[in-house]
């Protein structure tokens, strides 16, 4: 019973966003280049390179740089 419940509920919150806004006519304009983290971290990061990578590998260097490495594949 909860669980309808609050399915339900989601469900009417979710029309009225709809009746409110409408339908979507675009995507959600995202800007791509990075610069730092949601913490304010520089980041080190090639990006045309990590958006195609399978797994990438990410770590903090001493000087709190964000590093991405590409993990290739052996």
């Amino acid at each position: 019973v909860v669980v309808s419940a609050v399915t339900l509920w989601w469900v009417s919150y979710n029309l009225g966003i709809y009746r409110e806004k409408g339908p979507r006519r675009s995507a959600v304009s995202v800007n791509s280049h990075w610069t730092q983290d949601y913490l304010g971290r520089p980041l080190s990061l090639d990006q045309a390179r990590i958006a195609s990578a399978t797994v990438v590998a990410i770590s903090v260097a001493a000087d709190g740089t964000k590093c991405y490495r590409i993990v290739e594949d052996d």
